[in-house]
């Protein structure tokens, strides 16, 4: 959420002086879920390398 709060910003600086800069609730929950999709799944990978890793010695 910082980095879409500071792209938010980088567009327009001017824009903190207009409005709240904050994320929506359904961006918060998209995000957390989208984020715990990427973690399953690099978790999987790692299992897989582990499991290569220990059938090749």
């Amino acid at each position: 959420m910082y980095n879409w709060t500071g792209r938010t910003i980088s567009k327009d600086p001017f824009i903190v002086y207009k409005k709240k800069i904050k994320p929506s609730v359904p961006r918060i929950v998209s995000t957390i879920a989208y984020n715990s999709i990427l973690l399953r799944e690099s978790d999987q990978i790692k299992d897989l390398r582990l499991t290569i890793n220990y059938l090749s010695e």
